[in-house]
């Protein structure tokens, strides 16, 4: 038979301890939507919630979940102050975030500091849109940790075989940009 060992994503089989697919923390200050987004999750993650941005924001420094979903327009400090907060604290910087917008027209970005959140998806939205958009930021996240973990490793075993792939890293990175430049 297909002795497959790709990972499944399985459905939470207790609301007791972590869940194989990870924490989310939704950050929502209407109660109605938060539920809405809670129910459609709760199935296949571990749920946070919370209130509004800085509820949020205290809560991702205790938690550190997986991913962050959070509303643009919050009292206390809204969505785009949240992802600043965010990249500039030290335990939350690597978390991704999906913002939730009323227009995917609308520019997010904060061009002054060069932030923007890691995706957006704009309401309303099915569950099948939301259920794929999470698992597709928490499938990047891994794949991040996973090469994360094996460039610490080989800097372990090879340092002077990391430096030298750094390097070129670096140069195609500067060629890349420069390619761009004419391009553009």
């Amino acid at each position: 038979g297909n002795n497959s060992k790709k990972k499944a994503f399985t459905k939470k089989r207790s609301n007791t301890g972590s869940n194989p697919n990870g924490t989310v923390l939704i950050v929502e200050d209407e109660p109605d939507m938060r539920f809405y987004i809670k129910h459609m999750l709760e199935d296949y993650y571990t749920v946070i919630e919370a209130i509004n941005g800085k509820d949020g924001f205290l809560k991702a420094k205790k938690y550190v979940p997986d991913l962050i979903l959070s509303d643009v327009r919050m009292p206390e400090m809204d969505g785009l102050q949240l992802v600043t907060s965010l990249k500039e604290e030290q335990r939350t910087r690597h978390i991704p975030v999906i913002l939730i917008t009323v227009n995917e027209f609308e520019d997010l970005s904060l061009p002054e500091i060069g932030l923007k959140p890691d995706a957006y998806i704009s309401k309303p939205f099915s569950r099948e849109v939301l259920i794929s958009r999470v698992q597709n930021m928490l499938s990047i996240k891994s794949q991040n940790n996973q090469i994360q973990d094996f460039e610490e490793s080989l800097m372990l075993k090879n340092p002077d075989a990391f430096s030298k792939i750094i390097t070129r890293n670096t140069k195609m990175k500067i060629l890349f940009k420069e390619i761009e430049a004419i391009a553009a």
